[in-house]
């Protein structure tokens, strides 16, 4: 027995020199796929294999394998292996590495490759935010989203090979998962192009199909900032009003005393030493002029001052529109911009709703599958490709009447007292995920609350308490419910239920119910409005006493 362990020992001593050796004189080999290791399901994709010229068989693993998948002794020329695959399949997707044997023994394992299948599941969205257009030099974030539960999206570069990012993606109140990836600078040296894929971490190497290709456009960036061009437009409007104050101060100082030569001597400093005939007859139309050039370039500054703002999109009656109704998309600029640009975000594969260009509505009729998801538009003037505005906030166009309607209770029924507590439920034999709570109260805009849908005996349901009551509270309740799988499909509305509250409680009047989503944008048109009117009184104004004072210094003089 000792002598057995003795001369193992000894061989073992003995094969560890040549073991180490054989490893620095062979080294490991190389493994790489063409076209490429990220490749659609059904198509072929070879895998190869590099080692030395003193290679007589090559070993393909797939790892969590411990045998070899494949054994390979026909040699390509270049002495390397090509393992072929003629119709790529989920069961292809992995993680692979080879190893070779030569008369001196086994190499050491190459390098990881991770051949990923695209394919499997629905194409994501991806979009540009806030806009696809943008500056040389500027960053910008691009979006990839969908309905399906990925956890994880990947955004490529197209035209450069291996140039990828990897994000989480977080779940949205609206139950999209979503994953932002900041891009930039960008210049004009590159081809930005993109497409994003999603997948599930437990299968990290199946893909979904690759999104639309989403293009990012330069624009030029001195037709975008406004900032200087529009500070020397006040700072002129500004000294405008400083010179007409000081006309007009001497020419009420002269009014007052007079004396033609304290008027003479204040046009002499204000107008220069010219003959008393010139000052005289040109005064009133330099005023004139002045006057004139503020005008328009306080209005001209107010106007580029918000030539960037966002134009406002809505839907009418209603943003949730029942199957086969019609709904009318309008978008509105505070600036009177006419001419606007709708386009259905992250669907730029469905051409009738991509760029569409219109004045002011748009009307979809009939309501369809193919009509729901995301909208926003941009106001621009269609004689100035450089003059546009910020994108529009979302406008999300939800189809109803595709499922049996739920059931809306309250415990206990309204009516209520204020400063009680209450129930509301929603219930379906139906298998709702989701259950969407709508809110419709006085000169308040539509709330939305999704809820999660929970199984019960004899179906789904979910609840929300409400305390304490209070007048905020009072409204037109509806539910409705939806599946995750395709969440802009909602049911019929539940039957209405009229939240009414008795006792007014006036020390909470500014409590609100927190339901809505998103904000809520502010119209300026009112306030530039008095603005621009305000500032023509103060020229007129100023006009008219100015000319009063010329002609009783006239009439004085006289």
């Amino acid at each position: 027995m000792i002598f057995t362990f003795a001369v193992l020992f000894h061989l073992g001593l003995s094969l560890e020199p040549r073991s180490m050796a054989a490893a620095e004189k062979f080294p490991k080999p190389t493994i790489w796929a063409e076209p490429e290791s990220v490749i659609t399901k059904g198509l072929s994709v070879a895998i190869f294999c590099f080692g030395t010229q003193e290679v007589q068989k090559y070993y393909l693993y797939k790892k969590g394998s411990l045998k070899p998948l494949t054994i390979q002794t026909s040699l390509e020329p270049g002495n390397k292996a090509n393992f072929s695959i003629p119709v790529i399949t989920e069961y292809h997707a992995g993680l692979y590495y080879c190893c070779y044997h030569s008369p001196s023994g086994l190499s050491e394992c190459s390098d990881i490759l991770e051949l990923v299948v695209t394919g499997f599941y629905s194409k994501p969205n991806i979009s540009a935010l806030p806009s696809s257009l943008v500056t040389s030099g500027g960053k910008v974030t691009l979006q990839c989203s969908s309905h399906q539960g990925y956890g994880r999206y990947i955004l490529t570069k197209e035209g450069e090979q291996n140039v990828s990012w990897t994000q989480d993606s977080q779940k949205e109140p609206n139950g999209h998962f979503v994953a932002l990836f900041p891009v930039g600078p960008v210049t004009s040296k590159h081809r930005w192009a993109f497409r994003c894929y999603g997948y599930y971490e437990r299968t990290s190497q199946m893909w979904s199909m690759p999104s639309e290709t989403l293009q990012l456009h330069l624009a030029d960036s001195h037709s975008q900032d406004h900032t200087v061009e529009n500070l020397i437009r006040m700072a002129v409007a500004g000294l405008v009003l400083v010179v007409l104050g000081i006309l007009l101060f001497e020419a009420q100082n002269s009014q007052r005393t007079h004396q033609d030569s304290g008027w003479r001597k204040s046009c002499m400093v204000l107008l220069g030493k010219l003959p008393p005939v010139s000052r005289s007859s040109t005064m009133l139309p330099a005023v004139l002029s002045l006057l004139c050039s503020g005008f328009l370039l306080l209005q001209n500054t107010w106007a580029q001052v918000g030539v960037f703002d966002k134009p406002t999109l809505s839907a009418w009656p209603s943003s949730l529109v029942p199957i086969g109704e019609h709904v009318t998309l309008k978008c509105l600029s505070q600036l009177g911009f006419e001419v606007f640009r709708l386009f259905k975000e992250n669907e730029v594969h469905n051409l009738e709703f991509q760029n569409i260009i219109l004045r002011h509505s748009f009307d979809i009729n009939p309501m369809t599958m193919a009509h729901v998801g995301t909208y926003r538009c941009q106001s621009f003037e269609p004689n100035d490709p450089y003059k546009f505005s910020e994108i529009s906030e979302s406008l999300l166009i939800i189809v109803t009447g595709l499922y049996r309607k739920p059931s809306l209770l309250a415990l206990p029924a309204p009516p209520i007292k204020s400063g009680a507590m209450m129930t509301l439920k929603c219930c379906s034999e139906a298998m709702f995920e989701t259950f969407i709570l709508v809110v419709n109260r006085k000169d308040v805009n539509e709330s939305h609350l999704y809820l999660v849908g929970k199984p019960y005996t004899g179906g789904f349901q979910a609840n929300i308490s409400l305390s304490p009551v209070t007048s905020a509270h009072a409204g037109t309740y509806r539910c409705y419910g939806s599946s995750s799988q395709h969440s802009y499909v909602w049911s019929d509305p539940s039957d209405p239920l009229d939240m009414v509250v008795t006792v007014p409680d006036a020390s909470n009047s500014s409590y609100h119910f927190n339901l809505t989503q998103g904000s809520v944008m502010k119209d300026y048109t009112l306030e530039n409005s008095i603005r621009m009117g305000v500032a023509g009184l103060v020229l007129l104004i100023l006009l008219i006493i100015l000319a009063e004072a010329w002609r009783n210094h006239r009439s004085t003089a006289g």
